[in-house]
């Protein structure tokens, strides 16, 4: 069976834990997080005891040494090659970088390139996706399911109550839609009006 392995290159913090926390409860022991450490474990476990729901797997092994011997597409926005539903399941490591996004990019995904020389890449598109998002479109097609066939809302506008008042507030990547809304991690939203973060 295919892990979808997560390597953080974050520092611990409540928007990375809530996508890692909204990627295990859809991808349950298919995933697991590699490079953590205390810090994130102990955030990983209050906020899913506080949020009932499923806290992922962990180790502080980083992703060239979980994934030795292993065979690997790590997806990549940069890979030349679509992912596809035959060869997502055909693999051990399915790897996503633990990366929030920057914008503009700063390409942090050639960092685990140059960690896992022997990895195939792929890409989900010429979009940049949230953590959760990039996890929920790499099922989808693992299930069968086509990319072109997965719809994307791009840079979504949500309207939230700030500490600075009611603002819009611009989500510079993409997100999958199900249901006809925006797939965003569970709590995001409260989170960005708690803080009044800026993008």
């Amino acid at each position: 069976m295919v892990e979808i392995v997560i390597e953080n290159m974050e520092e611990p913090g409540e928007w990375v834990v809530l996508e890692y926390l909204h990627a295990a409860n859809m991808s349950g022991d298919k995933l697991v997080i590699t490079g953590s450490n205390s810090e994130l474990d102990s955030m990983l476990s209050l906020y899913a005891a506080k949020k009932k729901t499923r806290k992922p797997r962990t180790t502080p092994m980083h992703v060239e040494e979980y994934c030795r011997g292993r065979s690997v597409i790590l997806l990549d926005p940069s890979g030349d090659k679509q992912l596809e539903s035959g060869e997502a399941g055909s693999v051990d490591c399915l790897v996503i970088g633990g990366i929030l996004g920057d914008y503009p990019r700063r390409g942090r995904t050639r960092l685990l390139r140059e960690r896992l020389p022997w990895a195939s890449t792929r890409n989900l598109g010429n979009r940049q996706l949230s953590i959760d998002g990039a996890v929920y479109v790499a099922l989808e097609v693992m299930s069968g399911r086509r990319l072109d066939e997965i719809e994307l809302l791009e840079n979504p506008v949500i309207k939230v109550d700030t500490p600075m008042g009611n603002v819009e507030v611009v989500l510079p990547f993409a997100y999958p839609v199900k249901d006809g809304k925006p797939l965003f991690a569970p709590g995001l939203i409260d989170y960005i009006s708690r803080t009044g973060i800026s993008l």
